[in-house]
């Protein structure tokens, strides 16, 4: 019992300090996951996940998901987190094996939570640079190079409409 509660608190704790992050404190599902927490009283299931922000010149890169869940919904490529890896390694690994490209990890920009009925899927956005390779798809249907203040007329997840701000709001 006194293990789960550490668990909690330091979820709870997290997720207090990432709300300052976002404007759209419900669009970024962080009051969700705090509703969550607190009413079912236990941690639900947690999926550690990358994405890439990759930049060019004053672009961004986005991919339309292929099959599966969520296909078509446009998203920062990336993936799930191996254990013993870092994030950045893992969001370099990710990027290799989707688009068959090479970036090069320039900075963190921001956390989110994506709550889903059995499972919070953490997201970590980090700000990349292309450094070799056209994008090639492997589990994508479409990629394109665009302006970031144009992110909004694309169909995203709506976890990510906190990084979509950031990568709006911020000088890449």
């Amino acid at each position: 019992m006194t293990d789960g509660f550490a668990s909690l608190s330091v979820t709870l704790i997290w997720l207090l300090r990432k709300i300052q992050f976002c404007n759209s404190f419900y669009n970024c599902n962080s009051y969700s996951v705090l509703y969550n927490v607190v009413k079912r009283g236990t941690l639900m299931k947690q999926l550690e996940v990358v994405c890439g922000i990759i930049r060019q010149e004053h672009q961004v890169l986005i991919a339309r998901r292929g099959k599966g869940v969520h296909e078509n919904m446009w998203e920062f490529p990336g993936g799930k987190v191996e254990p013993g890896e870092t994030k950045e390694v893992a969001l370099v690994r990710e990027l290799k094996e989707e688009l068959d490209v090479d970036v090069k990890v320039d900075f963190f920009l921001q956390d989110v939570m994506d709550v889903r009925e059995d499972l919070c899927i953490h997201v970590s956005a980090y700000v990349c640079t292309l450094r070799k390779g056209i994008p090639t798809l492997h589990v994508h249907h479409e990629w394109k190079w665009v302006d970031k203040a144009t992110l909004n007329l694309y169909s995203f997840e709506p976890a990510d409409q906190c990084i979509i701000e950031r990568v709006i709001g911020e000088v890449l």
